[in-house]
C-alpha cells in the first residue's frame, strides 16, 4: 500500500526553489488541462509554503516520486492515519487498473 504524507506536510520538490505545503490527494487531471499537467492522477495537491493558496494557478500537483526532502510531517491522528490507509488502497487499486491496461 502506499503510504502517504499528512496533510500540512511541508516538503521541498526535486529543482524547487521554494517548499510547498500538503493540503490534498489523488487529483486526477485530463490531458491539455488548462493547468498543464499531463493527463493522471497525481499522489499530492499543495499550495507553496509559507504563502498558502493565493487563488488560481498557486495550486499545484505532484507525486510521490518528485519529493526531495520532508521538512515537516504534518499533525497525524487516528482518523487522518484511516484515510490516509483508504487513499492508498485506493491508489493501489488505480496502479493494478493502469497496469492492466497497458498490457491490452
Amino acid at each position: 500500500m502506499k503510504e502517504l504524507l499528512p496533510v500540512g506536510s511541508i516538503v521541498r520538490l526535486k529543482n524547487a526553489v521554494r517548499k510547498a505545503a500538503i493540503m490534498g490527494y489523488m487529483q486526477k487531471v485530463t490531458p491539455n488541462d488548462e493547468s498543464g499537467h499531463q493527463g493522471g492522477v497525481y499522489d499530492y495537491m499543495a499550495v507553496p509554503y509559507p504563502e498558502g493558496y493565493l487563488g488560481k494557478g498557486t495550486l499545484f500537483l505532484f507525486n510521490e516520486d518528485n519529493i526531495e526532502e520532508v521538512c515537516f510531517r504534518g499533525y497525524e491522528t487516528k482518523e487522518s492515519k484511516g484515510y490516509m490507509a483508504l487513499v492508498g488502497t485506493v491508489f493501489d487499486a488505480a496502479e493494478k487498473e493502469v497496469q492492466a491496461a497497458q498490457k491490452k
